[in-house]
């Protein structure tokens, strides 16, 4: 049995820290190095929701490890049963490549804001409130890490179904010409 200091203590592994665990078999990761068998598995979900993911997530799919790379970006991986179901991968606005995208941010050059490049969940688990979970889970660490801000684009009327209350910025009428409408959103931790 356990002793009270070790229970609460987050376990780690070389690919992982487990931040939270259900009884159920429910678990959310701070992903360090994506492995080749969750890397398998996130590309048939990814597969499967094909036509309804974002197009940041089709540059994903083409190069998953590059995004799950610790320290550089923050990827949070949810596992039901030791299956990853679900992801969010954040990076720190002053890291990403497009900064002509970003220099505009008033947050711009603090170190507080994290951009959220993308936040997918296999369909099959999309009606049982594991994305809040994760996303609970992954804001309170961010939150915990000294980071006061998220934002990121998602398709119109997302970003406030995955997290209340967010302030949408601006819209793009043709985001990165997919013909759909996306909506840049700001949401204070």
């Amino acid at each position: 049995m356990e002793n009270i200091e070790t229970l609460f203590r987050p376990k780690t592994n070389k690919y992982a820290e487990i931040l939270a665990k259900s009884e159920d078999n429910f678990q959310i990761e701070l992903v360090k190095e994506l492995n080749v068998d969750d890397e398998n598995k996130i590309n048939i979900f990814l597969s499967d929701n094909r036509d309804k993911i974002s197009p940041n997530t089709l540059l994903v799919i083409k190069s998953l490890k590059k995004y799950f790379l610790y320290p550089k970006t923050l990827s949070f991986l949810a596992r039901l049963n030791k299956e990853p179901i679900a992801f969010i991968i954040g990076i720190e606005i002053e890291k990403l490549d497009d900064k002509n995208l970003f220099q505009k941010e008033v947050n711009w050059g603090k170190g507080n804001t994290i951009y959220i490049f993308s936040h997918e969940i296999n369909l099959k688990y999309s009606q049982r409130k594991y994305e809040n979970i994760l996303n609970k889970i992954a804001l309170n660490w961010l939150s915990k890490k000294g980071y006061e801000y998220i934002c990121g684009y998602e398709k119109k009327g997302r970003a406030e179904q995955i997290f209340p209350g967010c302030v949408i910025i601006k819209r793009v009428e043709n985001w990165k010409d997919s013909g759909k409408i996306y909506e840049y959103f700001k949401f204070s931790l």
